[in-house]
Order: C-alpha cells, then sequence, then structure tokens
C-alpha cells in the first residue's frame, strides 16, 4: 500500500514538475511575443519619421528600397519553373550596391510559430535573440487576388493591400547555382535615436551584388538565414519518396482476372 501510495505521490510530482515547465516555457514564449510586439511597435515608430524623408533618396542619398507601388520590383513567374512559383524581378535598372526591396514581415519567434506554419518564408535575423521576418504574409496577399496574372502578366496583392508599400524580399528565389545570384541579405538598423535603433530588431534588405536590368529575376542564397530551409527540403523529399512508393506499388498492384476456363 505504501509503495503504490509513494508512487502516485512520486507520478503527481512528475506531473506538477511537468506542469510547471510547460508553465515558464510559455512565459518565456510569452515574454519574448511581448518583446517582438515592443520592437514591430518601434519599428514601425521609426518607419513613420523615416516617410518623412525625401521620397527618392535613402540615406546617404542612396536609393530607397523599392516596392510593388513604386515598381522598382514586380512579381512574376520565376524563370527557374513551375515548381518555383512565383519570383521577384527587377522593374528598373538596379546598379550594384543598391538596395532592391525589403525583406518585410511581422518580427516573431520559434515559440510563436503555429503548428503546420510554413517557414519558407521564414528569415533569420543575426544577433538578435532568435528573432524572426515570417515574409509569408506577402505571398498570400499577392496569391489571395484572383486577378492575377494582371494584363501586364504581373501578379500584385488585392488593391488597398499594406503589401503594395511594403517590401517584397520574400518572393526572391534560391536557384542554387552561385553564378546566377544577384543579390545578397543585409541586415541594418533603422534610422533615427540612436536608443531606440539599439532597441529596435534590424531590418533585412536585399542589396544587388551586380548590376541587375530591368526584367531580371532576383536570386540572392539562402543559406543560414533561412533557419527552416533543410526540414523544407527534408519534407520535398519524404513527399517524392511517398509518391514513388505509391506509384510503384500501383504498378505491381495484382488484378483479378475472372478464370475463363472455370466458366
Amino acid at each position: 500500500g505504501g509503495g503504490g501510495g509513494g508512487g502516485g505521490g512520486a507520478a503527481a510530482a512528475a506531473r506538477s514538475g511537468a506542469g510547471a515547465a510547460a508553465a515558464e516555457g510559455g512565459g518565456r514564449a510569452s515574454l519574448r511575443a511581448e518583446r517582438a510586439a515592443c520592437n514591430e511597435r518601434e519599428i514601425a515608430h521609426l518607419l513613420a519619421a523615416t516617410e518623412r524623408a525625401p521620397a527618392e533618396a535613402g540615406q546617404g542619398g542612396e536609393a530607397r528600397p523599392g516596392t510593388l507601388a513604386d515598381g522598382r520590383v514586380v512579381v512574376a513567374p520565376s524563370r527557374l519553373g513551375a515548381a518555383a512559383g512565383l519570383g521577384l524581378f527587377a522593374g528598373v535598372d538596379i546598379r550594384r550596391g543598391e538596395p532592391i526591396t525589403t525583406y518585410d514581415g511581422p518580427v516573431l519567434y520559434r515559440e510563436q510559430l503555429p503548428r503546420g506554419h510554413d517557414v519558407s518564408y521564414v528569415l533569420r535575423v543575426p544577433d538578435s535573440g532568435g528573432a524572426l521576418i515570417d515574409g509569408k504574409p506577402v505571398a498570400d496577399a499577392i496569391r489571395s487576388n484572383a486577378a492575377n496574372p494582371a494584363s501586364d502578366g504581373f501578379h500584385y496583392p488585392l488593391a488597398g493591400s499594406e503589401w503594395w508599400e511594403r517590401g517584397a524580399g520574400a518572393m526572391c528565389n534560391d536557384p542554387r547555382a552561385p553564378p546566377l545570384y544577384n543579390a545578397r541579405v543585409a541586415f541594418r538598423r533603422p534610422r533615427g535615436s540612436r536608443s531606440a535603433a539599439e532597441l529596435a530588431t534590424r531590418s533585412a534588405v536585399l542589396l544587388a551584388t551586380r548590376d541587375i536590368a530591368s526584367g531580371e529575376e532576383v536570386y540572392f542564397n539562402y543559406r543560414s538565414e533561412k533557419p527552416f530551409e533543410h526540414l523544407r527540403r527534408e519534407r520535398q523529399l519524404q513527399e517524392l519518396k511517398r509518391r514513388h512508393k505509391e506509384e510503384r506499388f500501383d504498378a505491381i498492384r495484382p488484378v483479378w482476372m475472372p478464370n475463363a476456363a472455370a466458366s
């Protein structure tokens, strides 16, 4: 009897400990979520101040990152093939070193990613305590527009969508062929007071690594900036293996035929 009671007590203690650990984990996630929300508010404030700067020039007189609204970047079917889906293209000639567009999206942390979330658009912000930029909303905004493609062949968000004015870097593909790369990701502190800039999560900007002609597709090497890319590739490989196995099974599946001799 005593042994059973002790076992029950140990089990209860274990359950209690597990509950406490889960609560602690949830607390950490909550703190990170609060930090991310604070960072986003700070960034929004800084960006609002940036909008008051001259529209044609960025910091130091450099060109400003493009948006779908100003036409410096456009979205169209990728030249990598149907499997790549949509891609990002230069809407104007872009010189080496110039910003192409920002990699825009909500800032969050790994604990905040919903189960089953498409992580192929998630970009890691280095030296940020685990901050991530989720670029999926821009893809969703474009794909939800049933009027695409437009008469010019490009794909756009719905009229009035915030993604007309925000960066479309998440639509950029990785061809996994070094000679094709013409952009890289750089992380920058927002403009503003030094103290505010230090608090805000750095923004991600696609920079041209060579001159890019209007109409040319933009590519960058995902590398470690896409922390879940290997998981996506593993899932694709597993899906291909599953389909191949089903196709083989269908090919050798026995088919019942009536015995003509017996009839």
